[in-house]
């Protein structure tokens, strides 16, 4: 099989390892605090659910 441009890979500089190790940090502290808002959520999240089963289930549901 032929070697294609996809198969070369060019090293990364130091400059873009050090950008994508920063990157990779802001990245992951912006991922703990959605986590953390999502997980805020829950109590709040489990009355939603119990009220729309408790809407569906009393007052039913119309498809057109």
């Amino acid at each position: 099989m032929s070697k294609t441009v996809q198969d070369g890979k060019p090293l990364m500089t130091a400059e873009a390892a050090e950008w994508m190790e920063e990157e990779v940090k802001v990245q992951e502290c912006r991922y703990k605090g959605i986590v953390e808002e999502i997980d805020a959520l829950e109590p709040q999240r489990e009355q939603w659910t119990e009220d729309f089963l408790n809407i569906i289930q009393t007052k039913g549901f119309n498809v057109t």
